[in-house]
């Protein structure tokens, strides 16, 4: 147990104590606002006092961590700029970290992990301590995704861009920056790694295109041959066999089983279940059979998700904002709540065709978030697991963190149910956003493997069915989708 003595408290303070000091470490928080409450939990021996405050009770047990910035208070302001800061970790907090790696996984920490470890790393909410930073606020500002919830340049799919986060402005890299400033946090603490460490592998797959040729209607299959002539002959193979190289029975579940029973069990396999071929939503028809098939077998060896389908004619601007905007205004967008329609729709059919009722667990097609609508209307649903927070176009952490946590709605300033799931990296991420080559991603995603395995928080991957398959420019990156799924106890040493 912890034990905050604090003399203010705040729905946001509770939920950033339980999420960082509670949840992460499985260990229960207790709220002290009388110092004599306080004192008797120290005196009986509990180890873990930590005194919360704006200035230090000296007098007092337990360790001191400086209270700052109004992101703990009600409301929101755009203008807010939390001050930047700086930490490191120590020789012996480093040799912690190491040691239980290399006794874990039988093999050296990466060089680079190392160099990482051992320079000045970056956080927010400055403080004259010695810890140097302010982690409670740091973790609401990162998990509330505070920033997202004003005015932005958006692309061409109304998304939160990278290039708009203050981790990007600070040039902060692909770095789970919010769990290597707890990590810290925690070893100040002294506590061991053991206590805060939760690495596991978690490979999800998106279908958005269950088939390559197969499960069309004629007219989208006519059209299809005038549109990719050079892949005629194949289309005649597979028209003539009745095997379709996307098949989610050829990529998917060859792909998880040759991963073993630990894969299948943390692997999650999201489904896009759109009934109309749009734009952005080319999934095949439901009433295709083999599909139909395909979704019972999934469900049957592992977890399986709606993935919702996008619509972006639904995404317009918010109630403030619907006067036309001056040349510098920049727009701010909210979610049609005929999207909810549409998703309960989809995510009906798909318990209807699984079998799995009800339907736990969703991602967003295009990584596609709106705060607060999209997590307001899954909730709605009664999803209890999003997996859509990182970033499509480019490597790292959205959040900040790569472990779990509850969704924090702060227009309503309230704790929800709802558990995200981040993710690291995608393999569109790689090829088409950032033009990598299968060796050049296949360096870069081994360093940020290896860090969440120091640091002790899950690594989270994303691959499509049609990548798996090896074709359409996905030739050469099968090495590189079996690194990240593959236990680092048996992955080769590079």
């Amino acid at each position: 147990m912890f034990a905050v003595f604090t003399d203010k408290v705040s729905p946001r303070i509770r939920y950033v104590l339980e999420e960082v000091l509670g949840r992460r470490l499985g260990k229960s928080v207790r709220l002290c606002f009388e110092e004599q409450d306080y004192c008797e939990y120290h005196n009986l021996g509990n180890p873990h006092c930590v005194k919360y405050l704006e200035v230090d009770r000296s007098e007092l047990p337990g360790i001191f961590i400086q209270r700052t910035g109004n992101i703990l208070d009600q409301g929101m302001d755009e203008l807010y700029e939390p001050l930047p800061a700086e930490y490191q970790f120590t020789d012996v907090e480093i040799n912690q970290l190491t040691l239980y790696f290399e006794n874990q996984f039988k093999r050296p920490v990466k060089n680079e992990v190392l160099m990482l470890l051992k320079s000045p790393l970056r956080a927010l909410f400055k403080t004259e301590t010695k810890l140097g930073f302010d982690p409670f606020a740091f973790a609401f500002y990162s998990l509330s995704r505070y920033e997202e919830y004003f005015p932005y340049n958006s692309d061409s799919l109304k998304r939160f861009s990278h290039q708009q986060s203050i981790a990007f402005k600070q040039n902060w890299g692909a770095l789970p920056y919010l769990d290597l400033a707890l990590v810290k946090l925690y070893l100040s603490l002294n506590l061991k790694v053991e206590e805060f460490y939760r690495f596991k592998i978690h490979t999800t797959i998106d279908i958005d295109i269950a088939y390559r040729f197969l499960g069309r209607p004629v007219f989208r299959q006519l059209g299809a041959w005038f549109k990719y002539p050079q892949w005629m002959l194949a289309r005649i193979k597979t028209y003539l066999t009745r095997v379709d190289a996307f098949a989610p029975n050829r990529t998917v579940v060859p792909y998880l089983e040759a991963g073993g029973k630990t894969t299948l069990e943390n692997a999650q396999v999201f489904v896009l279940c759109s009934e109309k071929n749009t734009k952005y939503n080319k999934q095949v028809m439901r009433s295709f059979g083999p599909w139909k098939r395909d979704i019972k077998q999934l469900n049957s060896i592992t977890q399986i998700g709606l993935h919702p389908s996008l619509n972006v004619s639904m995404v317009t601007l918010s109630q403030s904002k619907l006067t036309p905007l001056d040349q510098d205004e920049t727009p701010m967008y909210t979610l049609h709540p005929n999207s909810l329609v549409l998703w309960n729709n989809e995510k009906l059919w798909l318990e209807r065709t699984s079998g799995l009722i009800p339907i736990l667990n969703s991602r967003q097609h295009y990584i596609h978030l709106l705060f607060p609508f999209t997590y307001r209307y899954l909730t709605q649903l009664g999803i209890k697991n999003d997996w859509s927070m990182g970033f499509a176009q480019d490597l790292g952490y959205r959040a900040g963190t790569a472990m779990p946590f509850l969704w924090y709605d702060l227009l309503e300033d309230k704790t929800t149910n709802l558990t995200i799931h981040p993710f690291a990296v995608m393999d569109v991420t790689l090829k088409n956003y950032l033009n990598l080559h299968p060796e050049e991603a296949y360096k870069i995603t081994s360093v940020m493997k290896h860090i969440c395995a120091v640091l002790g928080v899950p690594f989270t991957f994303i691959v499509h069915n049609e990548s798996l398959s090896g074709l359409q420019g996905w030739e050469g990156w099968q090495e590189v989708f079996n690194s990240w799924r593959d236990d680092l106890k048996q992955a080769k040493q590079t």
